[in-house]
């Protein structure tokens, strides 16, 4: 029985994993946008990608 307890957990964190990764970047836009000051300029660019997947998403999927 602990088998299946444990393939529950695990599938309960990977659909966790899934859900964090995901909707952080949508909401990291905003967050960016708003506290940093050149983040509107990145943008403008086409800066704003490799900076969020540098400075967000590549820690998070790390840490995940």
């Amino acid at each position: 029985m602990p088998a299946q307890s444990n393939r529950t957990s695990h599938t309960a964190v990977c659909i966790a994993a899934f859900v964090i990764y995901y909707s952080l970047f949508y909401f990291a836009i905003f967050i960016f946008a708003i506290f940093i000051p050149g983040f509107i300029r990145l943008y403008q660019n086409g800066l704003d990608c490799p900076f969020l997947h540098g400075a967000l998403l590549l820690p998070c999927s790390l840490l995940l």
